[in-house]
């Protein structure tokens, strides 16, 4: 079965696409040489290409970045081994590399892989720690915090 071609990207002229109404500009980005789409504000075909064209000029002079590789992950790891080098204690940066390992990381994947918009509200309620197992359980969730049996 055809998709619905109204629905569909159409090409309006070289690297200008247009769907559903709302330009597009296709290129690849001269700084991390890797195809992207970003839409346009222009409303017109004229305006269109004179709006890519000043977006590729201003990649090419430095005044607009390219869009970073930098991860969650990886910004994560750096601000814990820069919390560990400024002298913080041994115990403050294990305590905080453990709640990151433990809800911060695993709420991200999650959110990652989540098909709905409103991941984040979703997620919030399904994290499973030790404490909240035990709450749903016995319905106390006191004696899994403190250590007792």
């Amino acid at each position: 079965m055809q998709r619905d071609s109204s629905k569909r990207r159409q090409r309006v002229a070289p690297g200008i696409y247009i769907k559903n109404g709302v330009y597009i500009a296709g290129f690849s980005d001269p700084n991390t040489g890797k195809w992207t789409m970003p839409t346009l504000k222009a409303t017109t075909l004229t305006a269109a290409k004179r709006e890519r064209a000043a977006l590729l000029s201003a990649l090419d002079d430095g005044r607009v970045a390219s869009r970073s590789e930098l991860t969650f992950d990886v910004s994560l790891d750096q601000y814990l081994e820069a919390h560990a080098a400024s002298g913080a204690r041994a115990k403050t940066n294990r305590t905080m590399r453990g709640i990151a390992d433990r809800h911060v990381r695993p709420t991200r994947s999650r959110c990652r892989r989540s098909p709905r918009p409103t991941c984040a509200a979703s997620c919030a309620p399904s994290l499973t720690c030790r404490a909240r197992q035990a709450q749903r359980s016995t319905g106390d969730a006191r004696r899994v915090r403190r250590g007792d049996p």
